[in-house]
């Protein structure tokens, strides 16, 4: 939530609507994710799972993870893999490969999607026939991995798009 709208009530109404809801529907509670912002300032010294110990305790503010008991709500542990930025878990370079095969598609994208370092792929019907994104330590492991990806069997083309800077990321499609 933008910090311009906290402290409003609005997640006091959001968190009694979504208990309402399961209580319409006879479940048993709410389960759900939140990017826990604090965490990058401590992400070397402990792990997720005791952060949230901490913060629960009172020991450690977190601005979303500190609201959380106000509303009734408990964090239990972190999610695995949650994290959408990056940059936040020491991983500091990001590109997109825009790829031309000349091979079956869905064989070079179930090849390109094996390594470690791709967060997703995509077969498209435009000019490329595959959209990978590629998260790396840093730019050494990216032309690492751009040469493996260029040497591919099947891969006639690859345009590399690294990232200068993410100015909008947003997941905001009502799950979380």
């Amino acid at each position: 939530m933008s910090p311009s709208y906290r402290r409003r009530g609005i997640g006091r109404e959001l968190y009694d609507l979504r208990q309402q809801i399961c209580d319409e529907l006879g479940l048993a509670g709410i389960v759900a994710g939140r990017v826990i912002p604090g965490f990058a300032e401590h992400k070397h010294m402990m792990s997720a799972d005791d952060y949230i110990a901490e913060v629960r305790a009172g020991r450690l503010y977190d601005s979303t993870l500190t609201f959380q008991p106000e509303n009734g709500l408990k964090a239990l542990c972190a999610l695995a893999n949650y994290v959408t930025d990056p940059a936040k878990l020491g991983l500091g370079f990001q590109a997109q490969l825009d790829m031309t095969v000349s091979d079956d598609a869905r064989k070079v994208a179930a090849e390109v999607g094996g390594h470690d370092d791709a967060v997703y792929v995509v077969m498209t019907a435009g000019r490329y026939d595959l959209i990978a994104e590629v998260v790396c330590r840093d730019s050494a492991a990216f032309i690492d991995h751009s040469n493996t990806f260029r040497t591919l069997a099947g891969v006639a083309s690859v345009d590399l798009l690294p990232y200068l800077d993410i100015t909008t990321q947003t997941y905001d499609w009502g799950v979380g």
